[in-house]
């Protein structure tokens, strides 16, 4: 049984990572968690026991305080949005304690599932580059891309069309954007490759980063691609005045080569800046940037009518919502939480949350470089409630199972380097 688990497992890996489909209407994802945990109870049943570690148990404890606080909900007037909430809750929580069991039984081999990851996240970013290819110059249109989401692969995507000079590009954001590029940035500090294929891998995440377009991945992209090249100049003996140089150099010339490239319109500069600044202060920004401040005075207003426990999980301001189907779904994703569990069931259970997290994605790396990689990582994935929601989901649990992940593989990677010395 512990095979068909490890497998099962590596098959949920990858269909995280790409949008899978649905079968008889029933995510795919849905159906691998379900089957997991049916093969994990027969294996309990099999063995009489299997090994629950602490965090397991503080996610259990934090499972029955949300219930706690569903009843709550429910005694102080039932809340239209509380079943819709708990799926999404449950949705996190399923993935991270799956991840946690399999780790401490020993049913997942960490080095196999990393390249299971690897296989998920090179398909997924090359076909994304080939999609955003194919509708430059036309080969597919931006409709059936649509479709190919929504209806086959029952996805949902974000989109908008932007200009970088003379060509029209496309934004093709899902939920699971966070996973390739945390794979990729730790990848560029930490990997043994030469300069070039650095920068190659640096072209790529420029590349996914702008195809995503989002602010906080393009942020993302550009503190990852500075600190792993600083890491690996660090590693090959070059001082800080050195790097410098080096950095402004390569700069100049990858300034020089563009402004050549482009020379016959002279606009290269423009049309880069010009499609940021479009990102980052274009009229759509002011404008969701200005839904997110009505959000706030809304959300905060309610929030002092019920500072300690809220208003109830699931709850959203009558005469403000942002989505009519997920209607206690807000971009200020832990403000809305403030207004719903107020200040003490926020401390309990996101804090309670975030701390765990924190545990076994962070601290549970005893690689120094990769630890502040993934620290980088982990509070850029943390930052991100504050603007979008997302935190309730199964995709945030799964970029939870990564970080877990290369936690585990670059300690065991010290490890063995570590005894490969002592023996030699």
């Amino acid at each position: 049984m512990g095979k068909i688990i490890e497998w099962l497992f590596y098959v949920l890996l990858f269909s995280f990572v790409l949008p899978s489909g649905s079968i008889i209407g029933i995510p795919v994802k849905i159906l691998l968690v379900l089957a997991i945990f049916g093969c994990i109870f027969l294996e309990m049943l099999r063995q009489n026991k299997i090994v629950v570690d602490r965090y397991t148990i503080r996610l259990i404890e934090i499972v029955v305080i949300m219930i706690l606080w569903g009843i709550l909900s429910i005694a102080g007037g039932y809340t239209p949005g509380l079943k819709t909430f708990l799926k999404s809750f449950f949705s996190l929580i399923s993935v991270i304690i799956i991840a946690l069991l399999c780790f401490k039984n020993k049913w997942v081999d960490i080095d196999r599932a990393i390249k299971v990851l690897w296989m998920a996240v090179i398909f997924y970013v090359g076909l994304k580059i080939l999609i955003e290819m194919a509708l430059i110059v036309h080969v597919v249109s931006y409709d059936l891309v649509g479709v190919i989401f929504e209806k086959f692969l029952n996805a949902e995507w974000m989109s908008l069309e932007f200009k970088m000079g003379p060509i029209t590009c496309y934004r093709i954001t899902t939920s699971n954007d966070t996973i390739p590029l945390i794979l990729m940035s730790i990848e560029l500090a930490c990997g043994k490759k030469s300069i070039s294929r650095k920068f190659a891998l640096i072209a790529v995440m420029a590349a996914y980063s702008m195809i995503v377009y989002s602010r906080v991945v393009i942020v993302q992209f550009l503190a990852m691609a500075l600190i792993g090249i600083f890491y690996y100049f660090k590693k090959e003996g070059l001082t800080y005045k050195n790097m410098l140089i080096i950095l402004s150099g390569i700069i100049c010339v990858l300034l020089a080569v563009a402004f050549l490239f482009l020379y016959k319109d002279g606009k290269i500069i423009e049309n880069v800046s010009g499609a940021l600044e479009y990102r980052f202060s274009g009229t759509q920004v002011e404008a969701s940037d200005g839904v997110r401040n009505d959000q706030f005075e809304h959300l905060y207003e309610g929030f002092l009518e019920s500072p300690f426990i809220g208003h109830g999980l699931g709850s959203y301001v009558k005469d403000f919502i942002r989505s009519e189907s997920n209607p206690h779904s807000y971009e200020l994703e832990y403000m809305s939480y403030m207004y719903q569990f107020g200040v003490i069931g926020f401390f309990l259970i996101i804090g309670g949350l975030i701390y765990t997290f924190f545990e076994i994605s962070v601290k549970w790396c005893k690689d120094n470089i990769a630890k502040i990689i993934l620290l980088l990582n982990f509070v850029i994935w943390l930052i991100k409630p504050f603007f979008n929601p997302g935190f309730m989901s199964s995709s945030s649990g799964m970029t939870i199972v990564t970080f877990a992940l290369l936690a585990l593989y670059y300690t065991k990677l010290k490890d063995d380097n570590r005894v490969k010395e002592i023996k030699s």
